[in-house]
């Protein structure tokens, strides 16, 4: 009994101090919850969603807002602020990209960066490429259990003291491209290709490359790049294409 008395006394209190903060707001808070007018301070100025984005997208900054906020006065769509066409995920995908750095030589589109090492990294992707284009030499996509190196086996071959590279990679840290990987090297700012191999050496060699990406129609083909025209096709997996190696950042 005494609890339930307890309680009914609690609760008597809580409608008592809700209804005086009603009629008496200014015993309850140091100020209004809404303010007057919008905050007119330049201080309070800030960039916008889409502003954030372009910065990170170009590197050259926007500017903030001017003059006083003043906000919606009405539900209607027509008077609530227009769409940026970025969102929050936009915005951290592109913080994602601005990480990579280049310490070694940039190209002029910004795209490439030569790391010195034998290495050259898509700063579009952060993904680090063999910059000798020729070492792989030509390789069947897979063979049988004979024994024969292949075209994954390879690239998995490539390390520190190979290729030209001096960049502390050990076997098993090289792969194969994939296909969307060797397509998106093609397409773009600074697009790579026979003619203009951008920071790559050795590109004269006139064959294809091997993607690790086995064609869908077929099994018994793979996607394979032609750099002449930048585009990928599928080609049978037992004949000798070239192998240009690829890894990630670590």
């Amino acid at each position: 009994m005494r609890t339930q008395q307890k309680s009914i006394l609690v609760l008597a209190i809580i409608t008592a101090f809700m209804a005086v903060a009603l009629f008496l707001p200014g015993l309850v808070g140091a100020g209004d919850v809404e303010p007057l007018v919008g905050p007119d301070d330049p201080g309070s100025a800030m960039y916008t969603i889409e502003g954030i984005y372009n910065y990170l997208d170009t590197g050259v900054a926007g500017a903030k807002r001017t003059g006083e906020f003043v906000e919606p006065t009405s539900v209607e769509p027509t008077s609530e602020p227009a769409s940026t066409g970025y969102t929050l995920d936009d915005v951290h995908a592109k913080i994602g990209e601005r990480c990579i750095t280049c310490d070694g030589t940039l190209s002029a589109g910004g795209r490439w960066c030569d790391n010195w090492d034998g290495t050259v990294t898509d700063m579009t992707t952060g993904l680090v490429w063999l910059k000798d284009v020729s070492w792989g030499g030509e390789y069947p996509f897979w063979v049988g259990s004979m024994g024969e190196t292949n075209a994954h086996d390879r690239a998995a071959q490539l390390q520190h003291g190979e290729g030209g590279l001096t960049d502390g990679s050990v076997k098993g840290d090289w792969r194969l491209p994939t296909k969307n990987e060797f397509y998106n090297l093609v397409i773009g700012v600074e697009a790579v290709r026979r003619l203009a191999m951008q920071a790559f050496t050795g590109g004269g060699q006139p064959c294809g490359y091997w993607s690790s990406t086995t064609y869908a129609g077929d099994t018994g083909h793979a996607w394979l790049m032609d750099l002449s025209l930048g585009y990928m096709y599928g080609y049978d997996k037992g004949y000798n294409v070239c192998v240009w190696p690829v890894r990630s950042d670590n």
